[in-house]
């Protein structure tokens, strides 16, 4: 990334670009060796994977990304074991309509995704949570429910001390793209307020 200041339009948003799009699996190690046991997550032979989201679990690391393997874009995931091995790829949160952007965060076994999904013209930014490191998932909801502008690139962290999570997105309510923010403790989801 680019120093802070250099006035180049490209600060900051380097990292980003990198996040979603330089992913190598079979990128070279420190000292030049090839990555150990590298493998494929989900074999599929149809459409395309992309944008993947992991995170560590008490049991090893959730990979979760969009899939289009059955026309339309859902969310796979996949459990990575302590070894190293992937378990089976399937869809792993019930949507409704297009999806991209999905993020990941967990804190031993609770897991929460966070996406936008289409929803008509707009899209929407949905999160759904899971107790048993990712292995199932309640039901998806809207992080912030409104019927006007469009929700975007969600991102999501969790509080260790508590298992909650931190939710921010973009948000077209008011006309102009601003931050927004919500929490969820448990089964509630905190009022969306603006940053």
């Amino acid at each position: 990334a680019l120093a802070p200041g250099s006035g180049d339009p490209m600060e900051g948003a380097y990292p980003s670009f990198v996040r979603h799009f330089d992913v190598d699996l079979s990128a070279r190690w420190p000292g030049g060796a090839l990555a150990p046991d590298e493998r494929q997550v989900a074999p599929s032979g149809r459409g395309e994977q992309r944008r993947p989201a992991l995170a560590p679990t008490a049991d090893g690391i959730a990979i979760f990304w969009e899939d289009d393997r059955a026309g339309q874009t859902r969310i796979y995931g996949a459990l990575v074991d302590g070894a190293g091995s992937p378990g089976e790829a399937r869809v792993r949160v019930s949507t409704e309509g297009e999806v991209r952007a999905v993020r990941v965060a967990a804190s031993g076994d609770v897991v929460y995704l966070a996406w936008q999904e289409a929803r008509g013209e707009r899209w929407v930014v949905r999160c759904a949570s899971s107790l048993d490191g990712g292995r199932s998932f309640t039901g998806a909801v809207d992080i912030a429910p409104n019927e006007t502008g469009s929700q975007y690139v969600p991102d999501v962290a969790v509080d260790p001390s508590d298992a909650s999570a931190h939710f921010v997105w973009v948000d077209t309510r008011e006309g102009a793209a601003r931050l927004w923010v919500a929490r969820k403790d448990g089964a509630a989801l905190s009022t969306a307020e603006p940053i």
